[in-house]
């Protein structure tokens, strides 16, 4: 539903944009309205999906997750290393305990480093994500912007012809006006060319 309504507001803003009046005498620059651009703007970062943010937490707390199932996996093997000793050191021990101890030790190995692995796995799963999906926002928002460029110059260069139009006309009709002979042209017609 987040993805629509951000979709919605580009296309507000594209629209926006592309209904705004140039600068006088500029085919580059338009005059826009502050605080209708920052309503846009604002629409875009409220209706980010929430997911976007998650994966930024992800990525910031992906170091700390990493020295986390590090030091549980330390801890693990100095647990059964600990247990190894107090059972080495008592008298009764036998050579089950020995092999007991020696398999705690091996599994406690084990599931330290699944755990760390599935913590790598999981921090570059997300890292993964949040990249794909920024690099896709950032993408569309680089086309909506360049779209918007060439929109804006298409209509400021039709614009500018519209001028130069009216600007051959007037020139045109100051040449007649100043003609020798112009003022019996002017009395015999009654008009002046607006060709």
């Amino acid at each position: 539903m987040a993805k629509y309504k951000v979709e919605d507001a580009i296309a507000d803003l594209a629209d926006y944009v592309d209904n705004c009046k140039n600068v006088p005498l500029s085919s580059t620059k338009i005059v826009c309205e502050r605080e209708q651009l920052e309503d846009y703007i604002n629409s875009i970062k409220k209706n980010l999906p929430k997911e976007l943010e998650y994966c930024r937490d992800v990525m910031s707390r992906s170091e700390a997750i990493e020295r986390e199932a590090k030091e549980r996996a330390d801890k693990l093997i100095q647990d059964a290393a600990n247990r190894t000793t107090e059972l080495l050191s008592e008298n009764e021990i036998n050579q089950q305990a020995i092999v007991r101890a020696d398999e705690i030790v091996r599994e406690a190995a084990e599931q330290g480093q699944a755990i760390y692995d599935q913590y790598i796995m999981e921090g570059n799963a997300y890292r993964e994500q949040a990249q794909r999906y920024l690099t896709d926002m950032l993408g569309n928002l680089q086309e909506l912007i360049y779209s918007c460029i060439d929109t804006t110059a298409k209509n400021n260069n039709r614009f500018l012809d519209a001028l130069n139009k009216v600007g051959s006309i007037v020139t045109e009709n100051l040449n007649e006006l100043n003609a020798p002979g112009a003022d019996s042209n002017m009395q015999n017609t009654g008009t002046i060319n607006m060709n």
